[in-house]
């Protein structure tokens, strides 16, 4: 059987939309039916001209915003598409297109429900309300702003960047990132900064413009040799660069979500590749990337010691003790709101052979800090996470200690790496992935937290990388060392999608094969290797789906976003084309459709039959190493891990904030905190 495929009309601009309701909106006379039956003649039928009702939607946004930011009266032309919408509903993919005869009769219809009434009092704090604001401020301050394809289009952003830069070096660029820091929220015991609140306000008058925390750090790093001028010229150009950037980049990445999580949730007017391409940028432009002390130094710590035991020397003149020492002593001298000078006469006083070369292999210039970085999808020229030092204006300075003190695990990666660059016997990147398991798995038997894993029995193929059992349920975890690429958060929506099967999509649907196993036999069989059987039983108990990665993906590990972007890897499977050359890229996309092909079978039986069937967010979790470590520290036993995971299971209040939800889980539980 051949499938007829339906045929797209060309969407038409707001002007000839304008003109095609002009031409057929005539004075109603008489009635010929009712308005929902005239209007459903829209929906179609195989073989029908059509247009996507996404982009429909689309046009009805961009009248509003050409009438918002010019003053044109487009009212009724808004309304013709709101009614429409009123009575067709969201749960529709496509219209007849404006060549159907149809549409007289639909306009007539429309007629007779025009004007819709405008009494809602809180419209002006709305989501396009609050964007056309921005926009009338970025055109008085000389942005040149057009309505294009029904959206805000700039086309002289340089003066923006310019105006940027030069108010971060009045300021100072390191003042600059310390009155940022300054403004916001520090959580204990987490020891990290919070961002701003984002979702589930009732009131949109109390929503607040989310600023631009990554891409203001990242520029300010980018000037950081700037000192600034007087306390109280820094004060003024400080308050007027957030202004600017908070407007220029809400107009450009409208990515925050306004009173609500559901735009996000059901994400309509978006295709797959725009909505996971947004929540990148929720976090690559408005997050702010950071690690606390505790875990930076716990972590680094276990890393040292096995280099140590495996046997390494570094050729650099400083030992792993040494490099430990100094890590050690940084991370006390730190601060978190500022950077801090690290005096000469006291890194002596550490005893540390080679000092200078140690000094250089964690500290990076200023004249290398982010060069180049400007706009806020530089993040390929973003490198002040790679070292935890920086060096400028002949002084040394430790980041401020959220934000750089990560750089001690990559800047003791970078040296390892490139010392055993020829080296065919040892690999540390192929390494860490086993050392990362080994390391979640010592502080389970820390805490009393009985685990197995193991490849499965024949005729089965594969493996659970980590299974705990509890009373109540049994938690899946998989490992997973990849994060976002740096082209991921640059946009690249190749790498954004690809980056994410090869984390989230590719280690959840392990954890439902074994759930899946489990579900069929009442257990999974687990060869351990070392000649052990182990034999885990379903028991009816709910399967937790854990995906454990080295780094952060920020607003990726909301549970109800999570739930999201499994249902739309389900409902619209993505196929990648490339018509190039490039080796790599054809590379990259046969693998990225082959895994998807291997992987998409597991996602959609789990959405069916699995126990995510009985669960509203899926039953995934997708966790960084960091949020698990906290969540082991607070656990004695297999019962309290899986209540301390389950604390925040169904708290999501649409903060796209892991941190924010453990807060709010402990106030719910009467701690403050």
């Amino acid at each position: 059987m051949i499938k007829k495929i339906q045929k797209y009309e060309v969407m038409v601009t707001t002007t000839d939309f304008k003109k095609f309701v002009d031409g057929l909106m005539k004075p109603v006379t008489n009635k010929a039916g009712k308005v929902n039956d005239r209007i459903k003649a829209l929906l179609p039928s195989v073989g029908d001209a059509v247009i996507p009702y996404r982009d429909f939607r689309r046009l009805g946004k961009g009248l509003q915003r050409e009438q918002l930011l010019e003053g044109v009266d487009n009212q009724r032309y808004i309304d013709v598409v709101e009614i429409i919408h009123n009575h067709l509903g969201w749960n529709q993919n496509a219209i007849k297109g404006f060549s159907d005869a149809c549409w007289q009769d639909v306009i007539a219809a429309c007629s007779e429900e025009i004007p819709l009434p405008q009494t809602d009092w809180l419209k002006e704090y709305d989501k396009e309300h609050r964007r056309a604001d921005a926009a009338k401020k970025l055109r008085k301050f000389g942005v040149k702003i057009k309505i294009e394809n029904c959206d805000y289009v700039t086309e002289n952003d340089d003066i923006v960047y310019d105006a940027l830069i030069k108010w971060i070096r009045e300021c100072g660029g390191r003042r600059f990132i310390n009155k940022l820091l300054s403004q916001m929220e520090y959580l204990e015991p987490e020891g990290r900064f919070l961002t701003d609140m984002n979702g589930n306000i009732p009131n949109p008058k109390d929503v607040i413009i989310v600023r631009p925390y990554n891409y203001l750090v990242n520029l300010a790093f980018a000037n950081i040799n700037a000192d600034g001028g007087s306390n109280s010229e820094a004060a003024k150009v400080f308050e007027k660069a957030m202004g600017l950037a908070t407007d220029f980049c809400f107009l450009k990445f409208p990515v925050q979500n306004f009173g609500n999580v559901w735009g996000d949730f059901f994400h309509r007017e978006k295709d797959t590749v725009e909505f996971f391409r947004d929540l990148v940028y929720k976090e690559s432009i408005f997050g702010l990337t950071q690690h606390s002390v505790w875990f930076t130094r716990m972590f680094c710590e276990r890393v040292l010691k096995y280099m140590r035991d495996s046997g390494r020397i570094l050729a650099n003149g400083y030992t792993f003790d040494e490099y430990e020492r100094m890590m050690n002593y940084v991370l006390s001298a730190a601060d978190a709101l500022k950077c801090v000078e690290l005096r000469r006469n006291k890194l002596n006083e550490l005893g540390i052979n080679s000092i200078d070369q140690l000094i250089d292999d964690v500290a990076t210039g200023s004249e290398v800090l982010n060069n180049g970085f400007r706009t806020p999808l530089d993040e390929e020229k973003e490198n002040a996470a790679n070292k935890p030092l920086v060096k400028t204006n002949g002084k040394i300075y430790a980041l401020p200690v959220t934000i750089g003190s990560w750089g001690w695990f990559e800047a003791l990666m970078s040296v390892v790496r490139n010392q055993e660059k020829e080296d065919k016997q040892k690999d540390i990147d192929k390494e860490l992935g086993k050392l990362i398991e080994d390391y979640i798995n010592e502080k389970l038997d820390e805490r009393g937290i009985t685990h197995c894993c193991g490849n499965y029995l024949s005729p089965e193929k594969g493996e659970a990388d980590l299974v705990v059992e509890a009373t109540k349920g049994i938690m899946l975890f998989e490992m997973k060392k990849k994060s976002l690429t740096r082209k991921a958060k640059a946009g690249d929506e190749f790498k954004i999608v690809a980056d994410l099967l090869g984390s989230l999509i590719d280690s959840q649907a392990q954890c439902f094969r074994t759930s899946h196993i489990m579900n069929k036999d009442g257990y999974v069989e687990l060869d351990d290797g070392n000649g052990n059987v182990i034999k885990v039983e379903k028991r009816d108990r709910t399967a937790e789906c854990i995906s454990i990665c080295l780094g952060a993906f920020g607003p990726l590990q909301d549970r109800i976003l999570i739930k999201s972007i499994m249902d739309e890897m389900c409902d619209n499977p993505l196929t990648a084309k490339y018509d190039g050359k490039d080796k790599h890229i054809v590379k990259d996309v046969k693998k990225f459709n082959k895994d998807m092909q291997k992987w998409l079978p597991f996602l959609k039986y789990e959405k069916v039959y699995g126990d995510s069937n009985k669960n509203s967010f899926f039953n995934s979790w997708f966790l960084d190493l960091e949020q698990l470590m906290l969540i082991v520290q607070e656990s004695n036993s297999n019962e309290e891990l899986l209540a301390r995971l389950r604390d925040t299971k169904c708290v999501t209040m649409g903060s796209y904030n892991f941190y924010r939800e453990r807060r709010m889980a402990r106030e719910m539980n009467g701690n403050k905190g």
